[in-house]
């Protein structure tokens, strides 16, 4: 199974590195048959040859400056960035505490 889309690939990447963290002992194959990936494909996800080399691409092109020039659509991308590597309760906990600090209590859809 080729993935050409960049989300669905990281999706795919982080759904390996976590079923292999939690289960330390399934051998390579099978987490590769899961994902339609060869063992060694799996082996170059998790050592990082594959898997981080397209999360870092991701997170270059996060931190560059938009294109648009729109500062809310650019704030918005640096809070996202912000609070991209905490939990969902972490998360959750962040943007509580900055609407309050703004004097919202929920968030408006715009």
């Amino acid at each position: 199974m080729k993935i050409s889309d960049r989300a669905q690939r990281l999706e795919r990447n982080s759904a390996i590195f976590a079923l292999a963290k939690s289960n330390p002992r399934l051998p390579l194959k099978d987490i590769g048959d899961r994902f339609g990936l060869t063992a060694a494909g799996v082996s170059l996800i998790l050592s990082g040859h594959r898997g981080k080399r397209v999360l870092n691409r991701i997170e270059k092109l996060e931190r560059q400056p938009s294109q648009t020039g729109d500062k809310e659509f650019d704030a918005v991308n640096a809070v996202m960035s912000a609070i991209a590597d905490l939990s969902e309760p972490a998360r959750h906990r962040v943007v509580e505490y900055a609407l309050a600090r703004l004097g919202e209590t929920t968030p408006e859809a715009p």
